[in-house]
């Protein structure tokens, strides 16, 4: 009788220490049910690790699984699997197989949000910073640094708790004062990989920042509906690079330095309202949004009638 053994692991590669599930399977020519036979699972060293029992007979293959936890040390790692001649099972010879295992360091990533889409020069901003591993370690007290255009660090931080409902994601909150320096640029967060017990890898994440000059001109905008000449909340507000969105009652504020803006009001299921013009003074808009065409005229006297 021939027999072979099939070997998959899941997932390969696998996160250091983390869980991967071995699955073994043995077809024989003629087919053979082998359940009940025992494997034995080694390390490179060839200690045994575990024992896997064969457990089920389909598509004429013995099958056998079981769980593992990978060495907490990254690169390669070999594992042999050896099934002893077993004649309770009519095995005659012994089989052994030999499969790579790929243990990459923990991948970690860096995330950067609240970030003022303008900031004014000279000012106090904030913004967080988080950290996560790819394989959910707690990487509270972790050190995160944040470099501008001219590469050098401008804010240096600790993680702590977990952001909200997240399960791994430690931040931290940045808080900077402005440079005297109009325009946008490319600032990074990085993430060093020293310093723990399992080995990560590095993280980096770039992210702009926009410096603009004081808004002396405050612009009030009002979004309402065309049809129904309802006040249209969470509309969003843009006059590049300044934003903002609708409160309940269909107000937005921007305050805008003098000069030339094309101002974006924007909501779901309505036509964009866009106005074009020079910034001077103080400005009332009243934006009034269409809403969408492609609306039934069934849906919409059931909308807004």
């Amino acid at each position: 009788m021939d027999a072979k053994m099939i070997v998959h692991i899941s997932p390969n590669p696998v996160d250091a220490g983390a869980e991967f599930t071995l699955n073994v399977a043995i077809k024989c020519d003629p087919p053979w049910d082998m359940c009940t036979g025992r494997l034995s699972i080694c390390d490179t060293n060839e200690h045994e690790i575990t024992q896997l029992v064969l457990t089920e007979f389909k598509d004429q293959e013995s099958r056998g699984s079981t769980v593992l936890s990978a060495p907490a040390k990254p690169g390669p790692a070999k594992l042999k699997i050896l099934f002893k001649a077993d004649h309770n099972v009519g095995l005659t010879e012994n089989m052994q197989t030999e499969v790579l295992l790929v243990i990459p360091p923990h991948a970690s990533s860096v995330a950067v949000w609240d970030v003022p889409p303008a900031i004014q020069t000279e000012k106090e901003f904030s913004f967080y910073v988080g950290l996560r591993c790819s394989a959910g370690c707690a990487l509270k007290g972790r050190p995160l640094e944040v470099f501008d255009q001219n590469d050098r660090i401008v804010a240096t931080a600790i993680t702590t708790g977990t952001w909200g409902d997240t399960q791994a994601l430690h931040y931290a909150k940045i808080t900077l004062v402005a440079p005297n320096s109009l325009g946008t640029y490319e600032w990074r967060v990085c993430a060093p990989s020293s310093g723990l017990e399992v080995p990560h890898s590095s993280a980096v994440l770039k992210f702009p920042v926009t410096f603009v000059r004081e808004g002396k001109y405050e612009i009030r905008i009002n979004a309402t509906n065309a049809l129904t000449g309802k006040v249209i909340p969470k509309a969003q507000v843009v006059a590049h690079p300044f934003r903002s969105i609708t409160d309940s009652d269909g107000n937005a504020t921007l305050c805008l330095p003098a000069g030339e803006y094309r101002l974006l009001v924007s909501a779901a299921d309505h036509e964009p309202y866009i106005i074009e013009g020079t910034v001077k003074d103080d400005m009332e808009i009243m934006a009034v949004l269409v809403p969408e065409t492609d609306m039934t005229e069934i849906e919409l006297e059931r909308e807004y009638m």
